[in-house]
């Protein structure tokens, strides 16, 4: 698997993670899921940066989103 899938996955889960902190935190309920899904993004994150060779910058991360779209549509 290469890093584009990790990372785009790991910002994907983070983001939902993210909101659903906010509503657990909102209805007065405690975010377990919530936080055990963001602790799993950041690992998929670093996961990513550790593969690329010469770690991540910004700037990967269209160039990651484009590569991945393409990989699927071809």
């Amino acid at each position: 698997m290469t890093f584009e899938i990790f990372l785009l996955t790991g910002v994907l889960l983070g983001g939902l993670s993210l909101i659903s902190f906010l509503s657990a935190l909102i209805d007065g309920r405690r975010p377990w899921v919530a936080a055990l899904v963001l602790v799993i993004a950041a690992g998929l994150i670093f996961l990513a940066a550790r593969r690329r060779p010469g770690g991540l910058v910004w700037q990967d991360f269209p160039d990651a989103v484009w590569t991945f779209l393409a990989a699927i549509l071809n």
